[in-house]
């Protein structure tokens, strides 16, 4: 991750002269997403996780829904339901689940990623009686329904949550927000986990069928209108050497297997 500002909501508390380093109990963190996916925003609290779990934390991670099975073996991991919620009775079962979950676990700390999984996860932090809860927003304005914005600007106006991080990319976008959500604004850009393979290429495309000596055009995304993917698709006809690959999966797969 980048050198960031230190969020003070997350240090740990000093050993006590009286007892041995050993016996002193971590502080635990509770990592809140929307949905278990291998997508971005899930690889933001991964690589936070690990980092948090390093440095002494004892790292909890909760899916709102478990919408694949990325997470399945990941430790300490908890999906509040397998199915995405479809209505409002859903919803609440969802959030009771949470937070009973939330008031067993008893963490120092709740930190939200997503627009839903800060809304949810705001609430139920607080019916929780989390004291330090912290919200995180990478999604740009345009894709997040007003009415999520909405709620979003009284719950960080009213204080319920302590601190949201955003990135550079969304950091501009508050201006219009109140002095007191605006106060609790953090930046720390994204970083990337280093990850490396000892394939070569040639046997890497082997291995998933790809063109060997193609010009090879590629997105690992989730299918989403967001990532505005037939772009990639539309530019095929401007060389027919080209070759394009996507690794994800999303509601855009059978649109963009049209296109193609």
């Amino acid at each position: 991750m980048t050198h960031a500002p230190t969020l003070d909501l997350l240090a740990p508390a000093p050993a006590s002269a009286d007892r041995a380093p050993s016996t002193v109990r971590k502080a635990r963190v509770v990592l809140l997403q929307t949905q278990a996916e291998a997508a971005g925003a899930q690889e933001v609290s991964r690589v936070l996780g690990e980092g948090l779990a390093a440095r002494g934390y004892d790292v909890h991670h909760v899916f709102l829904f478990r919408r694949t099975a990325a997470f399945d073996r990941q430790p300490n991991t908890f999906f509040c339901t397998t199915e995405r919620p479809t209505g409002i009775w859903s919803l609440l079962r969802l959030l009771v689940v949470l937070v009973r979950h939330l008031r067993s676990m008893r963490p120092a700390a709740l930190i939200c990623f997503q627009h839903y999984g800060n809304l949810v996860g705001t609430l139920a932090g607080r019916l929780a009686g989390i004291d330090a809860i912290v919200t995180n927003r990478t999604t740009a304005r345009s894709l997040v329904p007003w009415w999520v914005e909405r709620l979003d600007r009284t719950l960080g106006a009213l204080g319920l949550f302590d601190r949201t991080v955003v990135t550079k990319t969304v950091e501009e976008e508050y201006r219009d927000f109140p002095p007191a959500y605006r106060a609790r604004i953090v930046r720390i850009d994204h970083g990337l986990a280093s990850k490396s393979t000892n394939l070569t290429r040639d046997a890497a495309r082997s291995q998933l069928g790809l063109p060997g000596n193609a010009t090879l055009l590629g997105s690992v995304a989730r299918l989403h209108p967001g990532k505005n993917l037939a772009a990639a698709i539309r530019l095929l006809p401007l060389d027919r050497r080209w070759h394009l690959a996507f690794a994800g999966q999303g509601a855009e797969r059978e649109r963009l297997a049209d296109l193609a």
